[in-house]
């Protein structure tokens, strides 16, 4: 059972000069890299959240940059199932997945819909059209891949969950039951893709909401799948972002979670709570992301 590992990172650079942002956030990126390197977890994958890109040279740029920190020219980049040519909204601030082809080899897969939220009768009860239309898609949340390592294939995500939405240029806050809901349901539409594939499947990201609704309720379709949520420790947050204003523990928003199909059956995959800690980096590279980076470890067996 080999081990591999996952680098995830929610992007915040801004600036009003887009070349020095983009720069800054490309070598924010690159120290992540290179400090899980220098503590002998060199990622193989990467989940990107909220990357600011606004041509396809900015991913070049980034790739390029990965494989001198790498060594070797063997990084890929891809968005929604490899769909480079997906019409997104205007807003360039994406969620991006890279991954090493030395490592895995990228399959075909017809692109898959992660389908609509509609759980919107009761939790969007009286808010405008605007802001239940964006709340209804996931596009341009996530990003994909089917990558195969030791003959054995699986589904790689990168998930931003959303956390406003907008309405007359004015950020309006979504409740934390939303934001636990729409986890939840793109977890499922997740689970019923990796159960058409056969495939388990990870999930990486910002999911923007407390990870505890999702660990204490099971997230399971009996008989069809199962999915498990790893966090890293409480006593790994930064005691600056650990509580909030009335001294009470922030939810963590970064985590990972696992599907299995066919429920318990599967265990191709596999991860702990140990397996997920933060990436220690000097505090003006900690700024350029909305939280500390974090490393994830995956046991994978093969076929």
């Amino acid at each position: 059972m080999a081990t591999y590992s996952v680098l995830c990172l929610n992007c915040q650079a801004f600036g009003s000069n887009i070349e020095e942002t983009r720069n800054a956030e490309h070598k924010a990126i690159i120290d992540a890299f290179n400090m899980a390197k220098a503590e002998n977890h060199e990622p193989s994958l990467i989940a990107l959240q909220d990357y600011e890109w606004n041509s396809e040279g900015c991913l070049t740029q980034l790739i390029s940059q990965i494989n001198e920190a790498h060594g070797a020219e063997t990084w890929k980049a891809c968005r929604q199932w490899g769909n480079a040519e997906l019409d997104l909204p205007d807003d360039k601030r994406d969620a991006i997945v890279l991954f090493d082809t030395s490592v895995y080899s990228e399959k075909d897969m017809e692109r898959h819909s992660i389908g609509k939220f509609h759980d919107l009768e009761h939790l969007l009860a009286g808010q405008h059209d605007d802001i239940k239309n964006a709340c209804s898609s996931f596009e341009g949340r996530w990003a994909g891949a089917v990558l195969s390592v030791a003959e054995r294939k699986f589904l790689f995500l990168s998930y931003h969950g959303r956390k406003i939405a907008m309405h007359n240029g004015e950020a309006v806050p979504l409740s934390t039951s939303l934001k636990t809901a729409m986890s939840k349901e793109f977890i499922g539409h997740v689970a019923n893709v990796a159960c058409a594939d056969g495939s388990p499947a990870i999930i990486a990201g910002c999911f923007n909401t407390n990870s505890e609704p999702l660990r204490a309720e099971p997230l399971s379709s009996p008989d069809e799948w199962n999915a498990t949520v790893h966090v890293y420790p409480e006593s790994e947050a930064v005691r600056r972002s650990s509580l909030d204003a009335k001294g009470q523990p922030r939810g963590r928003t970064d985590y990972a979670v696992i599907v299995h199909p066919e429920a318990g059956r599967c265990t191709d995959i596999s991860v702990s709570d140990n397996d997920v800690h933060l990436i220690p980096i000097a505090p003006e590279i900690a700024g350029r992301f909305s939280h500390q980076p974090l490393l994830i470890s995956f046991k994978l067996t093969a076929n």
